[in-house]
């Protein structure tokens, strides 16, 4: 399970980053709104990288878990990207 412990984000209050994206971009600051954005997808892909063991590593199937390309048995995706896209699919 992740906790807030792990995450390490610069100081930002994490729990109003949603609502920090809302108001930048109900104020047209859409630079800091992009920001804020892109530093939540940057922890998710942290998230998911740092905590590789948690998940089932088996891949009896021998495709992607991402795009669904045959691979072979010993990988769980092809490439950086489809790793790294693992949550946006």
């Amino acid at each position: 399970m992740i906790t807030w412990s792990d995450l390490t984000l610069p100081p930002i209050n994490l729990w109003n980053l949603p609502r920090q994206i809302k108001m930048a971009t109900e104020e047209g600051n859409t630079d800091l709104a992009t920001q804020h954005e892109e530093m939540m997808r940057d922890k998710a892909i942290t998230i998911i990288r740092s905590k590789a063991s948690a998940i089932d590593t088996t891949n009896p199937t021998g495709l992607c878990w991402t795009c669904g390309d045959y691979i072979g048995h010993a990988r769980r995706w092809c490439d950086a990207d489809c790793r790294d896209n693992v949550n946006e699919t």
